[in-house]
Order: structure tokens, then sequence, then C-alpha cells
């Protein structure tokens, strides 16, 4: 589950939030880098911002006794590598419990502190045995697996390579483009196309408008509230053990109402129960699934 600040720990694990994760922005690297192209892959508030911050975050977890983990999953070029090896050694100072990536070779920088787990993320779009295997000879201990995976496709990879642990996004953050190999920068926007024309350039930017958060995607109308709700149990039967919900950045109303809802639906999923929660029909990750209920 997404948090941005220690205030927000107890409240997430109070709604039944297992595990957390939060990115980092600071403004040492806001100065080399800017805010937009993050190494988290989150702009604004979707990062904590200051060394202080985050230490007090870590602390609050601790004492919660929730895991929290550090999103450091863009691509990292040369000269960013050693920030982000200062920040790992940092969140492992400050009693963090694992990073989130998609660098092998920041893995294979990292892989000697022995404090923190590793996990490879949904952007490194591991889809194969093959790449679970890469990643575990790397020391990956979990893996993040992309959304257009069916369960019986994920069952191949958990049967494989069974050493690993594997996630499974559950909700929030549905993208138009593939999981992973999407290149947009979200803080650029641009006017929309006038009346029956089409758009010259497709946009992927957020949009906060009181309780109402989205991405948008190509001027269509957004389909908020992706889930994967009525795959919960087939997701566990093909080797599964954590729902991983997106939506760093997004408001804490949103980020709980996406938690009880999906509590409710580990009991008793529901198409019906998914309209009561969000007052509208199904948005699954899966195309059709949602006609099926």
């Amino acid at each position: 589950m997404p948090l941005q600040d220690a205030g927000e720990v107890a409240v997430l694990k109070n709604h039944g939030a297992d595990e957390l994760y939060c990115g980092y922005l600071d403004d040492t690297l806001r100065a080399l880098y800017g805010g937009d192209a993050t190494l988290s892959r989150r702009q604004g508030q979707a990062n904590v911002s200051s060394p202080e911050a985050l230490k007090a975050l870590a602390l609050e977890a601790r004492r919660a006794g929730i895991p929290v983990h550090l999103a450091l999953n863009a691509r990292v070029t040369a000269e960013q590598m050693p920030h982000l090896i200062r920040i790992a050694n940092m969140w492992a100072d400050f009693g963090g419990d694992g990073v989130i990536l998609q660098d092998p070779e920041l893995l294979r920088r990292l892989r000697a502190i022995p404090t923190l787990q590793f996990t490879v993320s949904l952007l490194a779009v591991t889809v194969n045995q093959s790449g679970a295997a890469f990643w575990r000879s790397l020391g990956a201990d979990r893996i993040v697996l992309p959304r257009f995976l069916s369960p019986g496709d994920i069952r191949a990879i958990t049967a494989a390579v069974p050493q690993l642990t594997y996630e499974a996004m559950v909700m929030g953050d549905q993208c138009l483009f593939v999981d992973g190999f999407c290149r947009s920068v979200h803080a650029e926007n641009f006017a929309p196309a006038a009346p029956g024309e089409t758009p010259s350039r497709v946009v992927c930017t957020y949009h906060t408008s009181g309780n109402a958060y989205h991405l948008c995607r190509d001027y269509a109308e957004p389909r908020p509230d992706p889930c994967a709700a009525c795959l919960l149990s087939e997701l566990a039967d093909s080797g599964v053990s954590i729902g991983k919900l997106g939506g760093r950045g997004m408001p804490l109303e949103m980020r709980l109402r996406w938690l009880d809802f999906l509590r409710e639906a580990l009991r008793s999923p529901s198409p019906a129960r998914y309209r009561e929660s969000f007052g509208h029909d199904c948005n699954c990750y899966y195309p059709g699934r949602e006609d099926a209920q």
C-alpha cells in the first residue's frame, strides 16, 4: 500500500494494510534532475522530500510493526547510480525493510546490504520464467508481475521459480500503455484537440479534482478505480501471495476506499459491491472480464 508520510502509517495499518511503500525525492536530486523524471517514476507529493521525513516514516513503520519498502525503480544512468546507492544505504540505516527497483546493475550493487529485501518492480516487465530466474540469480527476493499476465501465465512462472515471492497489482494506476513500456512524461500537459479532431500527441498526465483522481488516456473518458478484485482467488491459486495497490500521490481518502473495498472483496468478491463502493460499473484490468461477471 502506498504512503506519503509518517502520519499515514497507523491509518493504513488500521484499515488492513500489511505492507507499505513510498518514493523519495530530496532537494539534491531535484536540483540535479528536476522534479518530473524522478528516480521513483512518480512526481511531487508521491515522494518523501527529505532524509528527516524518510527517517520518521521508517521509525513509525517500525513502531507499528509493518514493513515498508522504498521505490527506486527508474532506469538508472551511470551518473545517477551513486545517488541511488547513497539513498539505499541511508534507507537501510533508518531501518527500512526493502527496495523496489528495476535496474539490474543497481540490484547487483545493493545486494550486499544484508538488511534489505529486494523487489523487482512492475516496470521491469518480467513476463516468463527465464526473466524470473535471471532476477533470482542477481539476488532478488520478490517480483511484481505485469498486469497483462493471465493466472495461467503466472502459474507457469511461479512453478518454475518457486524460490521467489510474487506480487500482482490488484488496484489502481491503470495506464493506456503496457506496464513498464510507457515513456510518457506525466508532468507534461497539452491542450486537447478541437471537437472532431484527433489529438496529434498522446498525453498521459495526472489530474486531481476533489476526490476524483485519474490518468488522462488520450483524451478519452477516464475509467476510474481499476482493479482485479474478481481475480484475487485465481491469483492466489497461481502463486501470487501479495496484492499490490498503486496510487502514490493520490489522496489518502481514495487509497483508504480502495483498501477497504479490497479487504471486503477478499471475503466476498462481487461486481454489485464494486458498484456500491464506487458508483459505476467494474473497471477490470483484464478486458472482457467484467462482462463475464
